[in-house]
């Protein structure tokens, strides 16, 4: 199906140049020719993308196999009269390919390795968004959010490359903070995607998706994938393995409903190790000044800095209680007065944000040592 237009956007490419050099004039003509069959291309790849399977989120061959594939294909540039050797460099080739196709589905082909009790939390770059991928000792995927404003094709664009960076071939679980539609907008994209096995949620977020078309949409489309959201309420524990606990700390199931939707965010501290990671959704005001009745609650080693970094009257005192050594960030490319007023509240604590460092990753070792990575160095 793609052959015919592969042929036809090459052959019309050529032509473009060709008339471009006798017909400047009609430049803009020849360009417009040339672009159609690219056009016809992406489309019928956009279609074939939808089909069952279409799909497939497998990590990528070794570049190594990659290679030896091409370097199999030089000898076809010269005739071989030695009926042997030739078939011998045909067959290499189609096993190499099949190692190609194939190797990807297999066991040695496993999720990438954390090293041993360790637990990697990996913040995306999503631009204005949310998505933070966990990856405990025990193999699982866990993914806290999964949404951007600024990425209309989040699963494919930036979660998908990273997870199949990573050998992850599928989800075990999403956990939706709040019903922004920058925290999920490509939830229902990765639980029909990477099969994710459960949704999770906060008690609130069903009456906090009232009236709001994108949540209700999300929840209709779940209820339809026979993934509908499980709650969560401040005590609950998910054990992620040896070690790995989340804890939910906010909001209760009885919030008041004066509260908004960034105030019922679900507040979670991840704990491995001794150490643990604040996620806060997007939180504000209100619902600092409730958790900070238990300040002793909030303490961990990181913090994801609430509300893409914007600051609040509280949230001087809110950091200060958690004490993080390191604060950490979700942004997006230009920031708002509340974002850039943040170190001025924070003392010394270093901040790390995505929308200047890339995607941050905090690896918790199994002796309690932790260590930020963004992905660009300065």
């Amino acid at each position: 199906m793609l052959a015919p237009l592969v042929l036809a956007a090459l052959v019309c490419g050529l032509l473009k140049v060709a008339l471009t050099l006798l017909w400047p004039g009609a430049a803009h003509v020849w360009a417009a020719l040339a672009a159609t069959p690219v056009a016809a291309m992406r489309g019928v790849v956009e279609w074939l993308t939808h089909l069952p399977w279409g799909d497939v989120p497998v990590p990528p061959p070794p570049v190594w196999l990659m290679l030896l594939f091409y370097l199999l294909l030089i000898p076809a540039l010269w005739p071989c009269h030695r009926a042997g050797l030739r078939v011998c460099l045909r067959g290499g080739r189609f096993v190499v390919l099949g190692l190609i196709l194939l190797l990807p589905f297999q066991i040695g082909f496993a999720p990438a390795n954390t090293g041993p009790g360790r637990t990697r939390v990996t913040l995306l770059a999503v631009g204005a968004g949310q998505c933070a991928v966990v990856e405990p000792p025990s193999g699982r995927t866990i993914l806290i959010d999964a949404g951007s404003t600024s990425l209309s094709d989040l699963s494919t664009r930036c979660l998908g490359p990273f997870l199949r960076h990573r050998r992850h071939t599928w989800v075990d679980t999403v956990i939706l903070s709040h019903t922004n539609y920058d925290h999920f907008s490509a939830t229902a994209d990765v639980v029909a995607a990477y099969g994710a096995r459960e949704v999770l949620t906060a008690a609130t977020f069903a009456r906090q998706a009232e009236g709001n078309a994108p949540a209700e949409a999300l929840l209709d489309a779940l209820s339809e994938l026979q993934r509908p959201p499980r709650t969560l309420s401040p005590g609950d524990r998910i054990p992620l393995g040896r070690d790995t606990t989340l804890e939910v700390l906010w909001p209760p199931p009885d919030l008041p409903h004066h509260f908004q939707a960034n105030d019922a965010s679900l507040v979670l501290r991840l704990h491995h190790a001794g150490r643990s990671i604040l996620f806060t959704g997007d939180i504000q005001e209100e619902a600092m000044r409730e958790l900070l009745k238990n300040p002793h609650r909030l303490k961990s080693d990181v913090l994801v800095a609430p509300h893409h970094g914007s600051t609040e009257s509280t949230t001087a005192g809110f950091v200060a209680a958690v004490s993080p050594s390191v604060i950490v960030s979700s942004n997006d490319r230009s920031l708002s007065g509340k974002q850039k007023a943040l170190p001025l509240v924070i003392g010394d604590r270093p901040v790390f944000r995505t929308h200047d460092r890339g995607a941050i990753t905090v690896t918790f070792a199994p002796d309690g040592k932790f260590d930020v990575e963004p992905f660009l160095q300065r």
